[in-house]
């Protein structure tokens, strides 16, 4: 997993993760990108390298709000399409770069499925917000998240998972600003991976550092830090 705030350098340094002699051979990178910012670092570092394969699954509604039923549809037909294309042995790694977005998705599939259940003949304001949840309920968003966590999980070749942050308020008053970080994503994830990078912004005169360290790994623990 890639773990930091938008732009500093998660998308960036997963599709970089291709050595010279695997760019020489063509070797593919695919990345399914539902936070659909992945084409500008494409063309400005890549120049567009046509092995390098974003696919944005995004589906909007009329009224501007997203599809979250068509858009991870979209997810599972590119991950069928890439489980088929590792067979054929040329690629290097999938992305899936937005595992918030997955989450938020499957969270908002959730809610409407509980309102339609709810809906009289006449129909009800689909009014989400007051949505009241029961325990039980939530594996209908979990069962989606995991749905596409697994089927990434399962790819044969290497995986990038990225997310971002998010704020934890531990005092009443949001004024006084986040207490803390987290990556945005289930609770379950962590437990997924083998290797976890989060990156920092550091400012030093007038340069300003992104620095990416490894903060957990299941395959190497000298590597951490």
């Amino acid at each position: 997993s890639i773990v930091a705030q938008p732009k500093w350098g998660k998308s960036g340094s997963a599709m970089d993760c291709r050595t010279d002699k695997e760019i020489e051979e063509g070797m593919i990178v695919r990345i399914l990108d539902l936070d659909d910012g992945a084409t500008p670092t494409w063309d400005s570092a890549w120049d567009r390298d046509e092995n390098i394969q974003i696919y944005v699954p995004n589906e909007l509604r009329t009224d501007g709000s997203y599809d979250w039923d068509e858009t991870l549809e979209n997810a599972l037909v590119w991950l069928d399409e890439t489980k088929e294309m590792i067979a054929e042995g040329n690629v290097k790694a999938a992305i899936l770069d937005g595992m918030d977005k997955v989450y938020d998705g499957s969270g908002e599939i959730m809610r409407e499925s509980l309102v339609n259940m709810n809906q009289s003949k006449q129909g009800i304001i689909r009014d989400t917000l007051k949505l009241r949840i029961e325990p039980f309920q939530w594996k209908i968003r979990n069962d989606v998240y995991n749905k596409i966590q697994n089927l990434f999980m399962d790819l044969n070749t290497h995986r990038f998972v990225i997310t971002h942050l998010k704020p934890i308020y531990d005092s009443a008053n949001l004024s006084d600003g986040p207490s803390r970080w987290e990556a945005d994503w289930h609770k379950n994830t962590p437990q997924r991976m083998l290797q976890m990078i989060e990156i920092q912004k550091v400012k030093r005169g007038k340069t300003t550092n992104y620095i990416a360290e490894l903060v957990s790994c299941k395959t190497n623990s000298n590597a951490v830090g």
